[in-house]
């Protein structure tokens, strides 16, 4: 193997030549759009910013009952609190709130009566258990920069 002197080039120059080789080897400064699941190991042209809220509905971040909490006001050890089949609904993790309803008491806070009703032992607070619009990204929110 032959010695190589180096020699100066102007910046210009170089970056010409260094651009047109990486554009020959296939590195050309194109963009696409491709699906989320195709893109594990690809880099985003531009930066990426959500559409919509994450999550867009108030969700139940439990398994449980959604009930009203002035309905639940009151429970206490010595004093528990019955609810009837149509002053909670059952509920997963992630699934809705319902419009009436503006808390959740977890599934192992509640004992079931054979008759459907609950009976619950500690009040619930407004808004207890219950992932907010957006909690985890807002929309217009930046994703990817």
């Amino acid at each position: 193997m032959g010695f190589e002197y180096l020699t100066n080039v102007p910046l210009t120059q170089a970056r010409e030549d260094y651009l047109a080789r990486l554009q020959s080897h296939g590195f050309g400064p194109k963009t696409e759009v491709i699906p989320v699941f195709e893109s594990c190991g690809r880099v985003t042209a531009r930066a990426v910013y959500a559409h919509i809220c994450a999550p867009h509905y108030a969700a139940s971040a439990m398994d449980g009952v959604a009930v009203n909490a002035k309905d639940t006001f009151g429970a206490t050890e010595t004093t528990p609190v019955t609810l009837q089949p149509g002053q909670y609904t059952v509920l997963d993790t992630g699934d809705p709130i319902p419009e009436d309803r503006d808390a959740v008491i977890m599934v192992e806070d509640i004992v079931k009566n054979p008759d459907g009703s609950i009976t619950i032992h500690a009040a619930a607070a407004p808004w207890q258990h219950i992932r907010q619009i957006g909690e985890d990204v807002c929309a217009g929110e930046m994703i990817l920069p």
